[in-house]
């Protein structure tokens, strides 16, 4: 609570040591993970696969302390502090998109970390999404990327030039030492075919950001390069200045194992499953209170379609389902979470 009196929240994180309040190791401030715990978005008899409880009661003590309040007024302030970070995501995503003049309406969030899954459906309501896909192992999605990632190097060499004064043969020369070095590099590291990528970062002269345009090897003349940076130029901002010189700060060449192809994911026929009766738990969402049922997320397959309330737990995260929401496995076992049409 700041000096007028307002929630914020971060950036400033308690870490693993202390950890939130709920982690029951001497946490004294109230986190966010602490919020949803109070809020019933997480399992505390099943958090991080079953290999510890949280620990409610220093939760709401946290909350208690913070804002100098009564004891069963915890889920109201547990409320705002969600309110207000999903608020900070939303207002994030507006403005990224904004600078780049898109929008985000009717597009897919994909929701990975420990913590989106929690937030996604209320994400969705906030920037009027059309679905989130929860991949599997979302919660160690940065973690599993850095493992199946392609084999990269890459390497930066400041070389500023004007098209009007542009000399292939010497850019050439200095793409050429990038490519042996970046090559020696990889090489090291893997006997697979390798592709090279060369970027140029170019912007109109007397502008003061640089766009990135992707080049082939051979693309290493004036009008070859002019035309396309006023491809990649017209598509962000729908129109070039064809009277004004172009500038290129700097030179960007990444030497990387093949990637993976991109497959079109079909539909698959969704199947209603239902949870057992006895797992359920109080679920505040908003300004509703609902009660969730409890389902593993292994314990779904391929066709599984689950409708909310319900609290998909896996062992680094849990995906909310409120009321009026539906997942939905897809063929590569991804969880897609969509607002209900029954």
């Amino acid at each position: 609570v700041d000096s007028v009196e307002r929630i914020s929240v971060g950036p400033e994180s308690a870490g693993s040591d202390p950890g939130p309040a709920c982690y029951g190791r001497n946490g004294k401030l109230p986190t966010v993970t602490d919020a949803d715990a109070i809020l019933g978005r997480l399992v505390a008899t099943d958090f991080a696969g079953g290999q510890m409880d949280l620990d409610l009661g220093s939760a709401r003590d946290s909350m208690t302390r913070q804002f100098n309040a009564d004891p069963d007024e915890c889920e109201h302030y547990a409320s705002m502090i969600a309110e207000v970070v999903d608020e900070n995501m939303a207002l994030a995503a507006r403005g990224h998109a904004a600078e780049w003049g898109k929008v985000v309406e009717s597009r897919t969030m994909v929701a990975y970390g420990g913590a989106a899954p929690l937030h996604a459906a209320r994400l969705m309501e906030k920037l009027d999404l059309d679905r989130v896909i929860i991949p599997q192992n979302a919660g160690v999605g940065s973690a599993l990327g850095f493992l199946i990632a392609p084999i990269s190097y890459e390497v930066v060499q400041s070389h500023y030039t004007r098209l009007s004064q542009f000399k292939g043969p010497e850019i050439k020369a200095m793409l050429k030492q990038l490519e042996a070095e970046a090559t020696e590099v990889v090489s090291d590291a893997t006997n697979d075919p390798l592709d090279t990528t060369f970027t140029a970062l170019m912007r109109y002269v007397g502008q003061g950001y640089e766009i990135s345009v992707q080049l082939e090897h051979a693309m290493l003349n004036e009008q070859q390069l002019r035309s396309e940076f006023e491809e990649n130029y017209r598509s962000l901002y729908g129109r070039v200045l064809p009277d004004s010189d172009i500038e290129i700060m700097s030179w960007t060449l990444r030497v990387s194992t093949h990637s993976s192809v991109v497959h079109r994911i079909p539909e698959v026929q969704a199947r209603q499953i239902e949870t057992a009766r006895e797992s359920v738990q109080r679920l505040i969402y908003g300004e509703s209170t609902q009660m969730a049922k409890i389902l593993p997320r292994r314990n779904l397959q391929v066709g599984d379609k689950v409708r909310g309330p319900v609290l998909v737990t896996e062992e680094h995260t849990t995906t909310v389902v409120p009321g009026g929401y539906e997942a939905i496995v897809n063929h590569v076992s991804d969880l897609v979470l969509s607002r209900s049409l029954e």
